[in-house]
């Protein structure tokens, strides 16, 4: 899942994020590999990179996500789980730094129902970015990080 903004003005924040996205895309399995987006620029510069995500929503340019967005997301990842589609949730965002500063990340998932699980929970909307003109966030459950 990459997960972008929706405000234009944050210099490469968006491309940041896609070229990590990308890259990672690049070295996965084909078989096991899917990609979700939220925010539309984020979606439009995959697009445009001829990567089209299978599902993707934009995010409100004056909120942060809801709770309710991660608990749809992780209920339906942890159904995918059950049902042995799905083994591992990787989230690619820009981990904030302070005003202005930010790295293209990954926080990874792997094989773990309860942190799929953990992700329908508000402690897990971990790396919010209150004051960042860009703000996005993601949840992390369990994660390995890996900042590039």
């Amino acid at each position: 899942m990459v997960v972008g903004s929706e405000r234009g003005l944050c210099g490469r924040f968006n491309e940041a994020v896609v070229e990590l996205a990308l890259e990672e895309w690049a070295a996965r399995p084909v078989e096991r590999r899917e990609l979700l987006a939220l925010g539309s620029r984020a979606v439009r510069l995959l697009s445009q990179r001829g990567r089209r995500p299978a599902w993707s929503a934009p995010l409100s340019v004056t909120a942060l996500p809801s709770p309710s967005l991660a608990f749809d997301l992780a209920r339906r990842w942890l159904a995918r789980y059950e049902a042995h589609e799905l083994d591992t949730v990787d989230v690619i965002y820009n981990h904030y730094r302070g005003p202005a500063l930010f790295t293209p990340s990954v926080s990874m998932s792997r094989s773990s129902a309860s942190g799929l699980l953990c992700a329908s929970t508000a402690s897990c909307w971990s790396r919010l970015l209150p004051s960042s003109p860009c703000a996005a966030s993601c949840w992390t459950a369990q994660p390995e990080t890996r900042n590039d």
